[in-house]
């Protein structure tokens, strides 16, 4: 068992007996680190002391007395083996794990162990220094090991010169000397024992001057790229706190890695060794895809027997998969109301192993704005990405987006379009290729442009400088790409050589997908409520409003069996007052569906009721919904008759005539909507002149 991997074992015991009387715990003052010899030259930097109290006298009784029992915790207790003299207070605890955290308990024993004390405990654990690369020998009899990590025959003394020196000895002449008085003075000499080295200074102590680098921590090992690995470490710090002379003389961080397939071949990553010292990671590139990598590193200094050892990396990792490439083509190959027909070109798979085409699509917002006629649109909201349908076979390279495979666009609305191919690997997945209204145009810098639809094309041109423009045709440039607009309410008047001349709307040029504008569907499920003798509710739902921009909900009614046209002939079919005589409208809001129909209508009567949506664009307004008898009046109550007729002569052709109205006036109040007037009759009964 190493000294370097456990603690020695030796269980120590007096010969006589103890009496049956428990021994006293000593005073344990616990480890102390050693003392120096001379300023600055501190030996045995491996070992630690251990101190009992010197003062104290034990209150137990024995033949004669028994030895101290002392151990190290690293990770269980383990007896040390320097203490067997009963009356000794001080010993030294030798080849100790370096750079480690030591606890340490003792107890008096007697060889009856009934009678032994009980353990006292160290206050605190102590810290070991790191050792020097010299108290280890090479591991090989004959061999000297250098700093390069390579090793030269102990017959050749100078051999290690051109290699950075001797770092560790030869196990047959492990010791080394003070003196550089080997190799013509280049070397220390090696010797079998610190004895032999008295004619060269003496054994070489390990003092701080000699500690050399702690090897760096590795954090993390892990592949971001196809043919890149990431190494990210903590620099590698002594526990007690000791600085290596390197960190003064740093030369560079020593990265090497080897592929599975070829294992032992260590290869320096050279973008890692011009890293300063308190770099935190590196980037390996430039190898293949799909393979594992382990990966190990040390701290290189100046001086190379400072150097640390390597450290190895506690896994390997497995570089990603070449991701496939973007599509190298996307087009909107038809559009509907409801959906847009997709059709793109595979790029190259690379390490991919197919599993589905994405295509995604987000729809874009519509500024409120004003119509050529002055009509205001309000603004409508865009949304986020969202998958419009998924496509599990390599070859098939389309696809319908919206309806009837989901869920339905929306009319006349621009939607950008995306399409990527996923892997069975996420990490192979290819990018995005994208149509969006952010796209260059094919044929020069985006800008305003005048257009006009046309056969074979549409006429384009950069706005012009003054009264000048020209114009000229474009067919194949423009395949795929949609004219949206007019987005300024402005016409231009252009005229033509020919003497022609034409309006055009000044507008954008927007590569987009955008779907077909269909009219508004009608409305539903209309029902009538609060039916009085001359008016009645309507209530009913919406329909799909498409490519509307709602403006209002207009309600019209007529008697059954009379025409529509009665009161499209006197008033129009879409104008306020046809609406206020026989219907309602309702510009509000879209939500509000329902309004109360009142005079000119006749007690006692059916209905017929007809709804629409009106929109900014009458073009796409919604059918007529009709809704035959929808409702009836009720029938109406005769007023009573009037009482106290009265009349007087208040001029000599005049008659003055009074009245009380009847009580029960019920449908025909005088001070309401059903009132009509007061009709008298008079009857000349003869008289005068008559």
């Amino acid at each position: 068992m190493s000294a370097e991997d456990r603690w020695r074992i030796a269980k120590l015991d007096g010969s006589p007996a103890c009496n049956y009387t428990q021994a006293h715990v000593p005073v344990h003052r616990g480890l102390l680190r050693p003392d120096c010899l001379r300023p600055f030259r501190c030996s045995g930097y491996s070992d630690l002391l251990l101190r009992a109290d010197d003062s104290h006298r034990y209150n137990y009784t024995c033949k004669r007395p028994a030895a101290w029992e002392q151990d190290v915790q690293e990770p269980n207790w383990e007896v040390a083996p320097d203490c067997s003299v009963p009356t000794r207070r001080t010993c030294t605890l030798p080849e100790l794990i370096r750079d480690a955290h030591i606890e340490s308990r003792m107890q008096v024993t007697c060889l009856d162990n009934a009678s032994d004390s009980n353990y006292t405990y160290s206050e605190e654990p102590t810290l070991t220094l790191p050792g020097c690369k010299f108290l280890a020998d090479s591991g090989q009899a004959d061999a000297f090991e250098c700093a390069d990590q390579t090793f030269c025959s102990s017959t050749d003394e100078a051999c290690c010169a051109a290699r950075g020196g001797v770092v560790r000895c030869p196990a047959g002449s492990p010791v080394m000397c003070e003196d550089f008085s080997c190799a013509g003075g280049t070397e220390r000499c090696c010797r079998a024992n610190a004895t032999a080295c008295g004619a060269h200074g003496g054994a070489l102590l390990c003092t701080t001057d000699f500690a050399p680098a702690k090897a760096p921590q590795i954090m993390d090992f892990v592949s971001h790229t196809s043919a890149g690995l990431t190494v990210s470490w903590n620099i590698g710090t002594y526990a007690s706190g000791v600085f290596s002379p390197c960190f003064g003389a740093f030369r560079m961080w020593d990265v090497q890695f080897e592929s599975a397939q070829d294992l032992g071949t260590w290869v320096a990553a050279a973008a890692c060794q011009s890293l300063g010292l308190h770099a935190p990671s590196c980037a390996i590139e430039g190898l293949q895809s799909l393979t594992s990598y382990r990966v190990r590193m040390s701290m290189r200094c100046e001086d190379p027997k400072l150097d640390s050892v390597f450290v190895e990396a506690a896994a390997a990792a497995t570089t990603r998969p070449h991701a496939a490439t973007q599509p190298t083509r996307l087009d909107c190959t038809e559009a509907f109301a409801d959906a847009l027909s997709l059709y793109w070109e595979a790029g190259q798979a690379n390490d991919c192993v197919f599993r589905e085409w994405e295509v995604s699509l987000r729809l874009l917002p519509r500024a409120e704005h004003y119509r050529a006629d002055g009509t205001f649109e309000r603004a409508a909201e865009g949304s986020q990405w969202f998958v419009a349908c998924s496509v599990d076979r390599r070859d098939d390279t389309s696809c319908r987006a919206g309806s009837p495979h989901g869920d339905a666009l929306l009319s006349a609305r621009d939607y950008d379009v995306r399409v990527r191919e996923r892997c069975q690997d996420p990490h192979a997945d290819g990018p995005y290729r994208v149509q969006d209204h952010r796209d260059a145009i094919a044929f020069g810098d985006r800008v305003k442009i005048l257009t006009l639809a046309a056969d074979g094309g549409v006429i384009l041109s950069p706005r012009a400088g003054g009264s000048e423009a020209s114009f000229r045709e474009v067919a194949s440039e423009m395949a795929g790409w949609v004219i949206a607009g007019p987005r300024v309410d402005r016409q231009v008047l252009v005229e033509f050589a020919d003497g022609t001349a034409r309006y055009f709307h000044e507008t954008e040029l927007e590569h987009t997908c955008r779907t077909v504008a269909q009219r508004a569907a009608a409305p539903t499920g209309a029902r009538a409520f609060d039916e009085e003798q001359y008016s009645f509710g309507v209530e009913f739902s919406a329909g799909d409003p498409r490519a509307c921009i709602f403006s209002a909900w207009q309600v019209q009614s007529r008697p059954s069996g009379t025409d529509w046209s009665n009161w499209t002939d006197a008033y129009g079919d879409n104008t306020t007052e046809a609406f206020r005589n026989f219907g309602c409208v309702i510009d509000q809001d879209r939500e509000v569906l329902y309004c109360v129909i009142l005079a000119p209508l006749g007690s006692t009567t059916v209905y017929d009721v007809r709804v629409r949506e009106a929109c900014t664009d009458e073009a796409l307004f919604s059918e007529w919904a009709e809704f035959p008898g929808l409702a009836k009046t009720i029938d109406a109550v005769r007023a009573d008759a009037v009482t106290g007729i009265a009349a007087g002569h208040a001029w000599p052709h005049m008659l003055v005539l009074s009245w009380d109205a009847g009580e029960n006036d019920n449908d025909c109040q005088s001070d309401g909507s059903d009132f009509v007037e007061w009709l008298p009759e008079l009857w000349r009964c003869g008289g005068e002149g008559g």
